[in-house]
């Protein structure tokens, strides 16, 4: 009886045995499984960059859409007027500001013309007078009757000078007023675009004078997204736009912040357009400077699974893999925290 017993004591232990020492090699097993062997690498012919010190700019980024081409209707502000010229014809490209077509305005650009010349009248009679207040001013009189005459004179050309300048006011308010009459028989391109319809004009006067004269198509500059990131964006900053790789010059449109997201609309700088086939772009910012910060060049980073890795010039001439800690990202640089000193030899990919 007690053999027995202590037969299967032993085989119960013996069972035990055998079943943790196969759960131990399995989850060795798993672990050499998990394990991902970096190898190193001949590096004669390969591309070298350094690890350097120095002061890191910070950037962010966020991906942007390109935005739906939009129609803009322009119109005449006067109506019954006959249409004196058409610079443009459809399909024709056009940059804001220009000017497109004009009603006959012959007498609103004769009057502004007379206008002008009176301010150059009025300037000259200006400038004639106050050359000959300075000069009775610096006369030096000591006969009381000269003085008093002196002084009678300078009193009129001071009085003549105050005249002169209400002449100029007038006259500029007036010549102000005939512009602004002159920009409602023009019409000048609102937006970047391309001229999508004319108007027919049969007899020089618009066929309906309540349908627009023009529509322009805007040019594809514009590029729209959110972030969740409460970033102090202004209208009119200056930022760059990473286009097919490439960099843009860019500025926000607007930056409103809407619940829990920050809506962004960049526009491409003047005088740049996107190009074909890119519907896409990375909005890229400054958010500050990484004082005193070791970094290498982008392309030496190999990111492994959840790790960060660059290949080390070793003295044996191969390049072997180091585990490094990544801080501060911007479009050339990453910031390294851990694993590389400075001076390193690290390999760099194409």
């Amino acid at each position: 009886m007690k053999d027995r017993k202590r037969m299967f004591f032993t085989g119960t232990v013996c069972l035990f045995i055998v079943v943790f020492t196969g759960c131990g090699l399995l989850r060795q097993e798993e672990e050499v499984k998990n394990q991902i062997t970096i190898p190193s690498y001949d590096a004669s012919g390969a591309s070298f960059g350094y690890v350097k010190r120095g002061d890191l700019e910070n950037a962010e980024t966020l991906f942007l859409k390109l935005t739906t081409t939009e129609e803009h209707e322009l119109y005449f502000g006067v109506s019954g007027i006959s249409i004196d010229k058409v610079y443009i014809k459809e399909g024709d490209g056009v940059r804001s500001g220009q000017l497109l077509a004009e009603l006959q305005s012959d007498d609103i650009k004769n009057e502004i013309a007379s206008l002008e010349a009176k301010k150059e009248t009025i300037a000259l009679d200006i400038q004639h007078t106050e050359q000959l207040l300075e000069e009775t001013r610096q006369r030096k009189e000591y006969i009381e009757e000269k003085e008093d005459a002196r002084q009678e004179s300078i009193g009129r050309y001071q009085l003549q000078l105050q005249q002169l300048d209400n002449d100029m006011q007038e006259t500029e308010g007036a010549r102000k007023e005939q512009e602004s009459k002159l920009k409602k028989y023009r019409i000048y391109a609102d937006i970047d675009g391309t001229v999508a319809r004319v108007s027919s004009y049969g007899g020089g006067f618009l066929s309906d004078e309540k349908q627009a004269f023009l529509t322009l198509q805007s040019a594809a500059r514009q590029f729209s997204g959110n972030t969740k990131a409460e970033n102090d964006f202004e209208r009119g900053q200056k930022v760059i736009l990473i286009l097919n790789e490439e960099e843009y010059p860019a500025q926000i449109l607007r930056a409103e912040r809407a619940e829990s997201v920050t809506e962004v609309d960049v526009c491409l700088q003047e005088g740049y357009s996107v190009p074909e086939d890119c519907t896409y772009g990375e909005l890229l910012w400054s958010t500050g400077v990484v004082k005193d910060a070791l970094y290498v060049p982008k392309n030496a980073i190999v990111p492994v699974g959840e790790k960060s890795y660059v290949y080390k010039m070793g003295e044996d001439g191969f390049a072997n893999p180091v585990e490094i800690q990544t801080g501060t990202v911007n479009t050339d640089y990453v910031q390294i925290t851990a694993g590389v000193e400075q001076d390193d030899t690290v390999m760099l990919y194409e």
